[in-house]
């Protein structure tokens, strides 16, 4: 532990005993925990947050995949941000504490032999981590082996395999992604708050648009044709937000035509749907939002009906941004 000056041990004496008492710890600007780790056992540490230091001086052989097995066995939570040289066959070497619960990875991956020719989409490997309730990460990659108990998965504006996630991912309640890739099967049943980017409900629409083409033919191409899948979604959702922070389909002619709650469901029962968030710079079509809501947050759209506040019991939080129209419209509540 030389590289912190308290823990010099000719001033201040043997801290082995401290540190074996440890049950949180945050390190921050390190170059490696080869020193950390294999001094003390840690034997009670059960929370790690690790900032690996990427300054003129760090070498690549301050860090190896294989100091992953030099952090205690007791360990539950690991928030882990290394914007280090980390290649792509590497990353499926590692293993991680079998007794995490929480994992928080943010890791860029270089292509083998040439890291300036890009990033590359790296493997990882989590299905022996039988305990790991939540998942955070930044990896651009659609191949990750998901543990099955997962709880929680926070991919930011990444795009998840839906496929895999619902064989993979049975117990899933809570999903934040930019979108999805192999959409087949089903959506995982027991997700009840979904943040969601804007591509990823064009994605939905897609998917459905094209099934029902292959179907059909090409007389079949109506939006009531066409969204039965994502209504099916919604109507299982609790919470539900959705941003253009998370990415926007290039196709915005598909945007022209999509309308999230659509006058059209009304086979689809959306009362169980509590919150509503939706951040856009675009004036994104809402419909007949749920009267069910608790919590409206909305930046812009061009088609809210404020006159149907009325009935909106239960409504508590309200905020909207960047709508002009609003001041021209009597809303009762």
């Amino acid at each position: 532990l030389d590289a912190y000056p308290f823990t010099d041990e000719s001033k201040y004496g043997s801290n082995e005993k401290w540190f074996n008492s440890v049950r949180s710890l945050n390190l921050n600007h390190v170059k490696s925990w080869k020193k950390i780790f294999s001094q003390v056992n840690f034997d009670n540490l059960v929370d790690l947050k690790f900032r690996m230091n990427m300054d003129k001086d760090f070498h690549v052989e301050d860090f190896d995949v294989d100091d992953f097995e030099l952090l205690p066995s007791e360990l539950k939570k690991l928030d882990c941000d290394m914007y280090n040289l980390i290649y792509h066959d590497d990353l499926r070497q590692i293993r991680f504490p079998v007794g995490l619960t929480e994992l928080s990875l943010s890791i860029l991956c270089f292509k083998n032999g040439d890291q300036e020719q890009g990033y590359d989409s790296p493997d990882l490997d989590l299905s022996n981590l039988e305990n790991l309730k939540i998942f955070k990460h930044s990896l651009e990659t659609s191949s990750i082996d998901y543990p099955k108990n997962l709880l929680e998965l926070y991919a930011g504006h990444i795009s998840i395999p839906l496929g895999e996630l619902y064989s993979c991912c049975p117990d899933l309640v809570k999903l934040e992604c930019g979108g999805f890739s192999d959409i087949t099967g089903d959506f995982p049943k027991k997700i009840t708050d979904l943040t969601i980017g804007i591509r990823g409900f064009t994605d939905l629409y897609e998917y459905w648009q094209n099934t029902n083409r292959r179907k059909h033919g090409s007389k079949s191409r109506k939006l009531d044709d066409c969204s039965p899948f994502s209504w099916k979604i919604l109507s299982q959702l609790h919470h539900l937000t959705v941003s253009d922070d998370y990415g926007v389909s290039d196709d915005y002619g598909v945007l022209d035509q999509f309308t999230i709650f659509p006058k059209e469901s009304d086979g689809y029962d959306f009362s169980n749907m509590k919150t509503f968030k939706m951040f856009s710079e675009d004036d994104l079509n809402i419909g007949d939002i749920p009267s069910s809501l608790t919590s409206l947050r909305v930046t812009r759209t061009k088609d809210l009906d404020f006159s149907r506040f009325k009935y909106f019991d239960n409504l508590v939080d309200v905020h909207f941004s960047k709508m002009n129209e609003i001041l021209k419209v009597k809303c009762e509540f």
